[in-house]
C-alpha cells in the first residue's frame, strides 16, 4: 500500500507541474506587458544617459528624431517560457528550480536588454548591418541564448534529467512494475 501511495504522489506532482505550465502559458498576454514594461523601462534609462531627447511613447522610445518601436517579440515573452518550461518539465527540489528560474530569467532579461542597446547604436548610427544583425539576433541568437542559459543552469545548478522525457520514462515505469 505505501508503495502505491509513493508512485500516486509522483504523478500528482508531475501533474501539478505540468498545469501550472498551462496556466501560465494562458497567462502569458498578461506577463507579457509586465515583461514588456519591465525591459523599456532600463533600456529608456540608459539611452537617456546616452542620448538626447529620448522619449517614450506606448511601445516606442524616440531617440533624437529616430523611431524603435519595441514590440512583443522584442520582450521574448516566449523565451522566458521556453526557460520556465524547461525548468518546469523536470522534477527538482523548490529551492533549486526557484534559484535556476531567478538565474535564467535574470541572465536572460539582462542579455535581452544588451541585445536592444545594441541594435539601437546600430539603428541610431544608421549602420548598413542593422537589419542583417537584427534578423540573425532575431532568428538565430534569441534561440542560442535559450539554450545556452539552460545548459548554464542545468550545469550551475546540478540539475538532472531531460525535461518532460524524465517524467514519461517514470511514469512509464511505473505503469511497467504495476503489471
Amino acid at each position: 500500500m505505501i508503495f502505491f501511495i509513493g508512485k500516486r504522489k509522483d504523478f500528482i506532482f508531475i501533474f501539478t507541474r505540468y498545469f501550472f505550465i498551462l496556466v501560465i502559458g494562458l497567462l502569458l498576454p498578461f506577463f507579457s506587458r509586465v515583461l514588456f514594461h519591465l525591459t523599456i523601462f532600463p533600456i529608456y534609462s540608459i539611452l537617456r544617459m546616452l542620448y538626447h531627447p529620448v522619449i517614450v511613447y506606448d511601445n516606442t522610445l524616440f531617440v533624437g528624431h529616430y523611431a524603435i518601436v519595441i514590440v512583443d517579440a522584442c520582450v521574448a515573452t516566449s523565451a522566458y517560457y521556453l526557460l520556465l518550461l524547461l525548468n518546469f518539465g523536470l522534477a527538482m527540489p523548490l529551492k533549486k528550480r526557484i534559484l535556476s528560474l531567478v538565474f535564467s530569467f535574470s541572465l536572460f532579461f539582462l542579455l535581452n536588454i544588451l541585445r536592444i542597446l545594441f541594435l539601437t547604436y546600430l539603428f541610431v548610427y544608421e549602420s548598413i548591418f542593422f537589419k542583417t544583425v537584427h534578423l540573425v539576433f532575431w532568428h538565430i541568437m534569441s534561440t542560442l541564448f535559450v539554450v545556452g542559459i539552460w545548459f548554464i543552469s542545468y550545469v550551475l545548478f546540478s540539475i538532472h534529467g531531460i525535461p518532460f522525457y524524465s517524467d514519461i520514462k517514470k511514469l512509464i515505469a511505473e505503469r511497467k512494475s504495476k503489471k
